[in-house]
């Protein structure tokens, strides 16, 4: 579905329960009816879906984080077949030129060499990381502290 849908619908929706609500305020129903109840559901459930809307926007405008996601969403993909999993993300590391998603893809490798009793490759994959970190990152950011 296309962003453009997507609010059509929450038009539509917001402007559903807008009407359901002005028409509990005139009396038809008691506020605390099952026509109150559809409504409070209703904007609870546009609520979340605008939450996951401006997530998935805000993912989309940050190339690693994007990177990152579909590495998580391709491991996902592949759960019940640990080895295929293992297999594209060898296949696909050489490929890869942002540094943060090569580290999220090691990580993933690290963990499925774990799941399939390949702790020699896992410990490859976790050396590979310790060995490149930049030396003294501030937390969370990935930048050095240090002063050149």
């Amino acid at each position: 579905m296309k962003l453009g849908s997507g609010l059509v619908g929450v038009c539509v929706v917001v402007g559903f329960a807008a009407a359901a609500s002005a028409q509990l305020k005139r009396g038809s129903e008691p506020a605390d009816g099952p026509a109150m109840d559809q409504v409070s559901h209703y904007i609870d459930v546009m609520e979340k879906y605008l939450y996951v809307v401006d997530h998935v926007a805000r993912l989309s405008d940050n190339a690693t984080a994007s990177g990152v996601a579909a590495v998580l969403n391709a491991e996902d993909l592949l759960k019940d077949k640990p080895q295929d999993a293992i297999d594209y993300f060898v296949k696909l590391l050489p490929e890869v030129k942002n540094e943060s998603v090569k580290r999220a893809i090691r990580l993933q490798l690290a963990d499925l060499y774990k799941k399939t009793n390949q702790p020699d490759k896992a410990l490859e994959q976790l050396s590979e990381l310790i060995v490149s970190a930049p030396p003294h990152t501030a937390a969370g950011s990935g930048r050095t502290t240090e002063k050149k």
